[in-house]
C-alpha cells in the first residue's frame, strides 16, 4: 500500500506537469499539491513504521 501511495504521488505530480504545460494552472496546482501532500504522508509513515515498507525499501536510505 506504501509503494502504491508513492506511485500515486509521482502519477500526480508528473500529471500536474503535464496540465501546467496546457496551461490549465489551477489544475495544476491541486494535482502539484497532492503529490507532494502524499509524498510527505509516505515519509512521515515510514519513519514512524519502518515495518509498514517492503523489505527492498527499508534499507533505502535518504
Amino acid at each position: 500500500m506504501i509503494v502504491a501511495l508513492i506511485l500515486i504521488g509521482f502519477l500526480s505530480i508528473v500529471f500536474g506537469v503535464y496540465l501546467l504545460a496546457k496551461e490549465k494552472n489551477l489544475l495544476a496546482a491541486g494535482f502539484f499539491f497532492i503529490g507532494i501532500a502524499l509524498f510527505v504522508a509516505v515519509y512521515i509513515a515510514a519513519h514512524l513504521y519502518p515495518q509498514l515498507l517492503p523489505v527492498f525499501l527499508r534499507s533505502f536510505q535518504l
